[in-house]
This record gives C-alpha cells, structure tokens and sequence, in this order.
C-alpha cells in the first residue's frame, strides 16, 4: 500500500512519458527513457553501463579461472578468451549471454563446470566432438575422384534468328508476333471499319443496327468508337445527326 505523500509522486510518473529528449553531459542531445525510479536516463549512458559491467565480470571470471587458456597458455586478451563447457548436460546457462543478470556466487559455480581457452583452442574442440579429426589429432584429409576425361566443350551460343511478323511483317525474333498490338490484331474475329467509315455508318444507323451489320454487340460497337476517339455521349451524337 502507498502513504498519503507517495501516492501523488506515483500519479505523477504513471502521467510521465517514456521518453523524452534531452542533453545529456557525455553524449549532447539524446534520447531518455524513464526508469522505474522515477526520473529519466540517458539511453546511450545505460547501454555504456551495462557494457562496462559484462566487461569487467568477464575480467574478474578470467582472472578467478587462472586468467590463461588450459591449454596452450595464451593469455594476452581478455576477449579471445572463451568458456567451454565439458558436460554439455550439466550447463544451466550461457557466462556469454546470461552471465550479467546473475549473481557473482552463480557464476563461479558455472564456470566451475568449464575449462578456459582461447578462441583458437576452442575452435579444436569443437572440430573434435564434430568428428573431423582423427585419434592423432590430425585433420582427415579427403578424398576426391580425379576426373582424366576432358570436359565437355562449352555450349556454343547459337544466333538468334529474325522471324517476319503475321500481321505487320516487321522481322523479330518472336516466333509470330512482334508486339502483343500484333497479336490482339491477328485474333480478331471481324475487320473492323476505319475510323472514317464507322462516323459514316454511325450518322444513319443507331449502335444496334451498326453492330448487326458487323455481326457483334452494341457493347464492341461503343467500344471502337472510343478507341478511334468518337465521342459517344448521346446528346451530342444527336446535334451531329446520327441517331442513337
């Protein structure tokens, strides 16, 4: 339960937001995040410390292992140094992921489970329980079929040749058609009149009986009308003289 004088101070954090802008003395103009204790941090300040706080348990972990790798002694950066766990069942977590949310007495007792070494050293290990190495510890080399037949010669590329388009009769290298205009041309099923002669058959005949002369709707009728860019509206149809 909250007392008389904390409740206020809650209300007004619950109303704060989450983040804000603001100069910070290290990094200048940055974003600020509010804490759970109720006033706002640098984002880059917090992200610094919890840098420096993996660094310097990693330090400390190193030093309390012997501060040099097991097996061949190196020991001249702290970062090429890595934690092998010998019994993979009995790993309860990661020192290099999890390590900086547990405490110090936690962390002892897994590394008490692993063996420092260098990232090299680390590398062999892992080679060995992958099975690429043999009882001596030496690589196994591999074997390979020599192939002594020559190679097949390379595919010679072949010249395109020009075909004469069905419709317009300009070469390509389509196999019947140069454009797919050609081919919407070519799967018409009725000539269709010029633009000329439609205008003349329009001004006697209204869309039903035009579309009866060339054996399609009046819908097709309209519709080559506004490709030739006839207009169709009715009224204005009417004032040239076609009746519609």
């Amino acid at each position: 339960m909250l007392g008389q004088n904390q409740l206020p101070q809650f209300i007004d954090i619950l109303i704060m937001d989450k983040y804000t802008t603001k100069i910070c003395k290290h990094h200048g103009e940055t974003k600020f995040i509010l804490e759970g204790r109720g006033y706002y941090r640098c984002t880059k300040c917090r992200m610094d410390a919890v840098s420096r706080k993996r660094k310097k348990l990693k330090k400390d972990l190193v030093e309390y292992k012997g501060g040099k790798c097991e097996r061949c002694g190196y020991s001249k950066c702290v970062s090429a140094l890595d934690f092998h766990h010998k019994d993979p069942s009995q790993k309860d977590f990661a020192l290099s992921r999890n390590g900086h949310t547990r405490s110090w007495k936690l962390l002892k007792e897994e590394a008490d489970k692993c063996e420092l070494v260098c990232s090299n050293c680390h590398r062999e290990i892992h080679e060995e329980l992958n099975g690429f190495k043999d009882k001596r510890q030496n690589i196994i080399t591999r074997k390979y079929k020599i192939i002594t037949k020559e190679s097949a010669p390379s595919r010679i590329k072949e010249k395109k040749k020009y075909n004469n388009c069905k419709t317009c009769g300009i070469e390509t290298y389509n196999k019947k058609y140069c454009s797919d205009k050609c081919s919407k041309l070519a799967k018409r099923r009725v000539d269709r009149p010029s633009k000329e002669q439609l205008i003349e058959i329009l001004k006697n005949n209204n869309w039903t009986k035009t579309a009866k002369m060339f054996g399609v709707s009046d819908v097709a009728i309209r519709k080559w009308a506004r490709q030739y860019g006839i207009n169709t509206n009715r009224k204005e149809l009417r004032n040239l003289g076609r009746v519609v």
